[in-house]
């Protein structure tokens, strides 16, 4: 599990399971041909399961945000109006991404740590005639869950179209795609999937193509429009069912990791992890600390804390304590909330079990030695 030196306790990459570390490392096979298809269609059917869906799934060679630029440009046209909702770093990011591809893109804002109400997605979408709802499910900075199901029934009543960053919340909690009519999820391959990083799955529900054709060719490239993507799938399925070059290995990797998951009922999973996050957060809670996101909507894969009255000012020391030591390596605050916060990430056996012990137990010592 990791190395002998250090743990990752990150919101993602991941320390890797001793099997998924050793496909890793696996000798490279040619990204055609039934071995090939084989092992992408087992990560592409596992992903799947969790979206809830009978869509697509493409899995990009790339980081999760260049799968929400091709999401984000394949689904609109250049122009088009989409409320995006902000309360944190990386949905603020999500705002560029939608600016980035010429859309008319206005936030819905909040503080770090809130999250949105379907009230007020409903007001703002009264104002106006709006194409779509950008939203991400868990804010990776503040580990605040936004309730995307009440969201989404919302931009459902006003019929625009939804896509979704799951970055950091996938396989972790609830994402019905069908149920809650979303057109694209983006997520990636090395957190709650239990993968190294280098995938951008992209999951596209049936619905979403009558609107990917409709845009058209708007001049945004080749490999990031899923329409080629799509194109592969069909024409060589059994052969080369995707357009370039693949991370052969960290698809591998990928497919070992979520096979071993496909073992958990989806329910069970989701209730583990989300008792496991809750049982830490009142742990380094009882240490005076308190987290960014309030509990009735706290992210099970992500914590973001301040540290205890009178010593809010040490959060870089605490991060850097840990990791001295330890050896356990935790996040700093992103955007207004640098150097104001430690971020951990819980998204794998260890973080919740050994690695949340670790962690409890160093920021009692660094409590009572500073």
């Amino acid at each position: 599990m990791g190395s002998n030196s250090t743990k990752l306790m990150i919101p993602g990459p991941i320390d890797l399971e001793p099997d998924v570390l050793a496909a890793l490392g696996q000798q490279v096979i040619a990204h055609y041909g039934p071995e090939w298809v084989k092992i992408y269609t087992e990560a592409r059917d596992g992903i799947r399961r969790y979206a809830e869906t009978d869509g697509d799934v493409f899995l990009l060679s790339a980081s999760g945000s260049a799968g929400l630029d091709a999401a984000v440009g394949s689904l609109f046209a250049p122009g088009e109006r989409v409320l995006v909702v902000v309360n944190g770093y990386f949905s603020n990011r999500l705002l560029l991404i939608a600016r980035g591809n010429g859309l008319d893109a206005e936030p819905l804002e909040m503080n770090p740590g809130n999250v949105a109400t379907a009230e007020g997605v409903r007001s703002c979408l009264k104002t106006g005639s709006y194409d779509g709802l950008l939203i991400c499910h868990s804010e990776t900075a503040t580990g605040a869950l936004n309730p995307v199901d009440e969201i989404c029934a919302v931009a459902n009543e006003f019929g625009v179209t939804i896509l979704m960053d799951s970055v950091s919340s996938f396989a972790a909690c609830e994402t019905r795609m069908d149920e809650w009519n979303v057109s694209i999820c983006c997520t990636a391959s090395q957190k709650a999937l239990g993968g190294p990083p280098g995938v951008a799955p992209v999951i596209v529900s049936p619905i979403a193509w009558e609107r990917i054709n409709r845009v058209g060719d708007v001049g945004r490239g080749w490999y990031t429009d899923l329409r080629t993507w799509k194109s592969f799938v069909e024409e060589m399925p059994d052969y080369h069912p995707q357009p370039a070059t693949m991370s052969v290995n960290i698809i591998r990797a990928l497919a070992t990791s979520v096979s071993r998951q496909q073992k958990e009922d989806l329910a069970v999973r989701y209730a583990r992890m989300a008792a496991s996050a809750a049982e830490l957060r009142s742990r380094v809670r009882s240490l005076g600390f308190t987290t960014v996101a309030p509990e009735s909507h706290a992210s099970p894969t992500v914590t973001a804390f301040f540290p205890p009255t009178g010593r809010e000012s040490e959060a870089p020391a605490i991060i850097q304590y840990l990791q001295d030591e330890v050896g356990l390596v935790v996040a700093k605050g992103m955007g207004e909330l640098d150097s104001r916060v430690v971020r951990t990430g819980h998204m794998s056996d260890a973080a919740y079990g050994p690695y949340a012990d670790l962690l409890v137990e160093t920021l009692e010592s660094y409590l009572q030695s500073h």
